[in-house]
């Protein structure tokens, strides 16, 4: 309740296992905290996404503002978040603190045919607040101008494919 920088209140070495899945990139500060707050034979497990995480639907929701002279080459506050701590960094941000670091890759794509049109909408306008948090685009705007670029990619190609690949 009283959200993630309460750890700075705890004890160093008190616990033997810290799970953090799919948000470190929203707090990479408090990886020295983890550390001091795990126990020495302590284990520390993230999951994390890449750094090309959603680059796909990134690139055709910016392709849809600009089509609409609503975004000029800016980009959206969801690739600055996951920058912050992906698994392209993850180890540079971890080492300091942490030894005996181990990786595990897990590529992974999302694959959309035509018919599939409704799922990447509704996939969009879940993921919106990740999207365009702090903006003033209307996620209800985003998600129509996302549908017909998207009704003009399938025009074109047979397949709209998203990269989910992540990493523990």
């Amino acid at each position: 309740a009283e959200g993630v920088h309460s750890i700075r209140k705890l004890e160093d070495g008190q616990f033997d296992l810290i799970l953090c899945s799919y948000a470190l990139y929203f707090f990479p500060e408090i990886i020295p905290d983890i550390s001091r707050v795990l126990s020495d034979e302590g284990l520390f497990i993230t999951i994390t996404h890449s750094s090309e995480n959603m680059s796909d639907l990134i690139e055709a929701a910016k392709e849809a503002l600009k089509e609409k002279k609503m975004l000029s080459g800016q980009s959206l506050p969801i690739e600055g978040i996951i920058r912050r701590f992906s698994s392209e960094n993850g180890l540079q941000l971890l080492s300091p603190w942490f030894g005996g670091i181990r990786s595990l890759n897990y590529p992974n794509d999302l694959v959309f045919l035509p018919h599939d049109l409704p799922r990447i909408v509704e996939y969009f306008r879940f993921k919106s607040p990740f999207f365009l948090s702090g903006t003033a685009y209307s996620p209800e705007t985003v998600t129509g101008l996302l549908r017909r670029y998207l009704e003009k990619v399938f025009l074109v190609q047979n397949q709209f494919t998203i990269s989910k690949d992540d990493a523990t």
